[in-house]
């Protein structure tokens, strides 16, 4: 079962041993040719990079400590690993 963090529960989910997932934005600053990243799901998440990769690794290296810190008591429910896949979603005009 796979359950995003910021739903109802999700705590509960989390210590219950759900796949916890968060989303996380990603844009292109075109002025200085850098990626930046940012989650609404997952508190204090914004890291910056020369490139996607760069944003990888870093989304890596804080999420799980961002995740342990939401959880609130140090519990690591089923596991603080962050894997992150990218998708594109395109503008639309309202």
């Amino acid at each position: 079962m796979n359950y995003r963090i910021g739903w109802p529960a999700w705590k509960i989910a989390a210590r219950s041993g759900a796949r916890m997932y968060f989303r996380v934005y990603v844009r292109k600053d075109d002025q200085s040719s850098t990626y930046w990243a940012s989650s609404d799901d997952l508190d204090g998440l914004a890291v910056a990079g020369d490139t996607l990769d760069d944003v990888e690794r870093a989304i890596e290296e804080v999420a799980p400590v961002l995740y342990k810190a939401l959880l609130n008591d140090g519990s690591s429910g089923s596991g603080a690993r962050a894997k992150v896949s990218f998708s594109v979603s395109l503008p639309c005009a309202a």
